[in-house]
């Protein structure tokens, strides 16, 4: 499908939906605060899911948005200035997109300024003090009441990964809403999975599991969950494979998913 004009009533409804909530969202947001990242991220994926029944030149548009959002959820995991200003300048500049695509007009060209997002920063983390290069197993975890540090792993000789650094009165809500959505995410990728199994082929059950790993990725990594932000990206990696005909779905595919 190529035209907006010819989408059903109740998609460009839900599509109008949507970029209200994005904008109410955006109206709240401040640099230097996660406020509002992850709602817009969960509404933009909500766009993402009808993507396929969308012109060309909106899939552009979502992946523009997708681009600054994964800066901002693989980085700092807040706000800038600048990152603000660009997504005010996407939904401004996506609301034109589609009205003029839904009156047969030209669409306008997207703005230059949204070509390439503008880098995260993130603070250096502090060096390791507990675990030498080779060590193969973290060693117990001590929690106290407010908070709860995990020792780093390394990942490979001279490479240390940090499990978790959690604050957990501060996190707790948060923690709460990622153990909720992450329930979800499993129920889907298990139901895909079956799916898989029957048809190895099927496209929509291979990207609905791309997407919930996007999801655990982008949502471990602004909670810091470093492990499981890890190895999300590495499931997200190896279904992109799939999803490019460059590996097909096998034994080996569905075991790894598992």
């Amino acid at each position: 499908m190529t035209d907006s004009a010819d989408l059903p009533l109740a998609l460009l409804d839900e599509i109008g939906q949507r970029l209200d909530r994005i904008a109410e969202e955006l109206a709240f947001v401040s640099a230097g605060s996660d406020l509002g990242l992850l709602p817009i991220n969960a509404l933009v994926m909500d766009l993402e899911d009808v993507a396929s029944s969308l012109p060309p030149v909106l899939r552009e548009g979502l992946s523009i948005a997708r681009r600054r959002l994964d800066a901002r959820l693989d980085g700092g995991g807040v706000f800038d200035a600048a990152s603000i200003e660009e997504l005010n300048l996407w939904h401004s500049a996506f609301l034109a997109v589609l009205e003029s695509s839904l009156t047969g007009e030209p669409p306008p060209p997207w703005p230059e300024a949204l070509g390439e997002p503008t880098p995260a920063s993130t603070a250096p983390s502090a060096p390791p003090t507990d675990v030498t290069p080779d060590a193969r197993v973290a060693p117990p975890v001590v929690a106290s009441a407010t908070t709860l540090d995990a020792a780093p792993v390394a990942a490979s000789p001279g490479e240390t990964v940090a499990t978790f650094t959690l604050n957990l009165p501060a996190d707790r809500e948060l923690l709460g809403e990622f153990h909720a959505e992450s329930l979800e995410l499993l129920q889907q990728i298990e139901q895909s999975v079956l799916r898989l199994e029957d048809n190895p082929g099927e496209r929509e059950a291979i990207n609905a599991i791309f997407r919930a790993f996007h999801t655990f990725k982008g949502s471990a990594g602004f909670l810091k969950l470093e492990a499981l932000q890890r190895l999300a990206h590495d499931l997200e990696s190896l279904l992109d494979l799939v999803r490019s005909g460059s590996l097909a779905v096998g034994r080996g595919v569905i075991d790894a998913i598992l």
